[in-house]
């Protein structure tokens, strides 16, 4: 489907801006993550050697997503991916928290729920952007 001057359909608004907004939330983690071990890993209480791998993770996750983002309206299919990848990531973060595989402080706990409050909101906003999407056609 063609969409004048290439825009996408009004109902890819939510897709879009979530997938946007989870590349650049994604992205300055990634920044925070690479730049941050020498000051964040003991009041976190993460080891300083899981800061660079997860953080390069990250920043290749924000380009993955504003990619995706590029190719909506004419696929979604990126889109299901990153929404999918989410809910794994916050399940993946869920069980390291309940098993305390690693040795958080309490604000590392906190620094945890955080990150599994971000990919569950990311999850459910492009969720309900694919199913508006839907609807457009």
């Amino acid at each position: 489907m063609h969409h004048k001057g290439g825009n996408a359909p009004p109902r890819s608004g939510l897709l879009l801006t979530s997938l946007r907004l989870d590349a650049a939330g994604t992205g300055a983690f990634g920044v925070l993550m690479l730049t941050g071990a020498p000051w964040l890993s003991a009041p976190l209480g993460l080891p300083a050697a899981v800061f660079v791998p997860v953080g390069a993770t990250m920043l290749a996750g924000a380009v993955a997503l504003e990619l995706v983002a590029r190719r909506v309206p004419r696929s979604t299919r990126g889109a299901v991916v990153a929404a999918t990848g989410n809910a794994v990531a916050g399940l993946a973060m869920l069980g390291l928290l309940s098993t305390g595989a690693l040795p958080l402080t309490h604000l590392g706990v906190g620094f945890l729920f955080a990150g599994v409050a971000w990919v569950a909101a990311f999850a459910t906003l492009a969720s309900v952007g694919l199913r508006l999407h839907g609807r457009s056609a």
